[in-house]
């Protein structure tokens, strides 16, 4: 089966977790801007976390099933529907064949996942089917969607069948099907967030004010940003030696401080070295975060310890993990009921 793109929205790509092991290679990681979301639709349609889905930033596209399609949209908030009808968000969809699914600029939010029971089945590159957009490789021909494109699903899971036969229980006469209930775990702000930093090799060349403003005033999202990186508009931060640097590596999430004096924040399609200071490094369990703000966006810096981190990383797995369980509970009990009113 295939997806067909009848609009390409702002920005839609083909994105999984990204293509790890190969930055030494100078070969970006990539992936989900928003890991957390990805994972969650993924988890929605019986997918596993590293099947592709895609990725809508702005505005996004309008797509038609050329069959019966298990589908399901976390992570920002636009207005979507399906033969005019408002289509739930966090919530696997049963998407009838040729009903056209049209996702809407988000009203919170900056980035919709659209996962498909089976996953976007494009062929991978270096172990990932992620779009790298400037290389021109990953996803669908290197590049974001344009209309007319067609993108093959893979085969549903045992779980993702299971869950498209309860969902196809009513009458092939409504545009899609959809449970009563919600299962969002991931936050979804996209207005501000607090970004907890652990320090860099470089933090120590920031002189006394900055290392004060770094966490005491915000700084918004600028104009400039994208996939390689966020730039940080706001207080000036200045460094004691302003000596130029070999190139180090780097990787998503690390905060640069360029000459210019305002931070860039690397995101999941950045280099994979640079010649900045790097004064931070965001917290792992956060950097789902930085893939939800909006341009413009405020964001606040909080340090954070290196086994704090862990620690708080380690939490919030075991969160999505009782999630999952309960999910599956939930669809357990869902069948349950449902067979018990035949």
């Amino acid at each position: 089966m295939n997806a067909h793109v009848v609009r390409a929205g702002l920005l839609t790509t083909v994105q999984d977790l990204g293509r790890t092991g190969n930055q030494r290679w100078g070969v970006p990681v990539g992936g989900a801007m928003d890991a957390a979301s990805h994972r969650l639709a993924n988890r929605l349609v019986g997918n596993g976390d590293r099947c592709a889905t895609l990725e809508c930033t702005g505005l996004g596209p309008v797509l038609v099933f050329e069959r019966d399609a298990l589908i399901a949209l976390t992570g920002a908030r636009p207005a979507v529907t399906a033969a005019h009808r408002a289509v739930p968000m966090d919530r696997p969809i049963l998407l009838r064949a040729g009903v056209h699914l049209a996702c809407g600029a988000p009203w919170f939010g900056f980035r919709t996942y659209v996962a498909v029971g089976g996953g976007i089945d494009v062929p991978p590159v270096l172990g990932s089917r992620s779009t790298y957009v400037p290389a021109s490789f990953g996803g669908h021909e290197g590049r974001a969607l344009r209309a007319g494109d067609a993108l093959p699903v893979g085969p549903l899971s045992p779980l993702g069948a299971s869950i498209r036969r309860l969902l196809d229980r009513s009458s092939n006469a409504n545009p899609f099907e959809a449970p009563p209930w919600s299962a969002a775990h991931a936050e979804t702000r996209g207005d501000r967030a607090t970004i907890r930093l652990i320090r860099g090799p470089e933090w120590h060349r920031l002189t006394a004010g900055s290392t004060e403003r770094i966490t005491a005033e915000p700084f918004w999202i600028g104009p400039d940003s994208n996939r390689m990186g966020c730039r940080l508009l706001g207080p000036r931060l200045e460094l004691v030696d302003r000596g130029e640097l070999i190139s180090q590596p780097v990787c998503p999430g690390t905060v640069q401080l360029p000459p210019g004096g305002s931070p860039i924040l690397l995101t999941s399609d950045c280099a994979t070295t640079g010649g900045y200071p790097r004064i931070g490094f965001v917290a792992r369990v956060d950097l789902p975060r930085v893939g939800r703000l909006r341009l413009g966006a405020s964001v606040r810096f909080q340090w954070i310890s290196v086994e704090e981190a862990r620690a708080e990383t380690r939490r919030w797995e075991a969160s999505f993990a009782r999630w999952t369980c309960c999910y599956r509970e939930k669809i357990s009990g869902w069948r349950c009921a449902t067979d018990d009113d035949e």
